[in-house]
């Protein structure tokens, strides 16, 4: 009879673990999964972020590129009333000045 209640309890304290057990590793998928959607979210958005940063980076530099190379072909072809309007403290921006200055040369 004993051995019976001893058997019985440790029945109940196992099948009481194993539920436990359960409970923990459903708790631990859950966390898991928004974990997961979390990150993915924080990629999207990262990368959603540096491909607005180059677009942004790129028409900064292809524009007044684009305008230099404008005023240049029609110096090329002896319209030398037109000029640059590119006004930037960079390498393009002293392009575009010197361009000026050998069209009004």
């Amino acid at each position: 009879v004993a051995v019976e209640k001893v058997r019985s309890s440790i029945q109940a304290l196992s099948e009481a673990a194993i539920t436990q057990t359960r409970k923990i590793a459903d708790e631990s998928s859950s966390a898991l999964s928004s974990a997961s959607s979390i990150v993915m979210i924080g990629l999207f958005i990262s990368t959603l972020l540096a491909v607005i940063i180059s677009i942004v980076i790129t028409r900064r530099i292809t524009g007044p590129v684009q305008e230099v190379v404008g005023v240049v072909k029609a110096v090329a072809d002896g319209d030398l009333t037109r000029s640059s309007k590119v006004d930037s403290q960079d390498e393009i921006g002293d392009l575009a000045h010197a361009i000026n200055q050998m069209a009004s040369s």
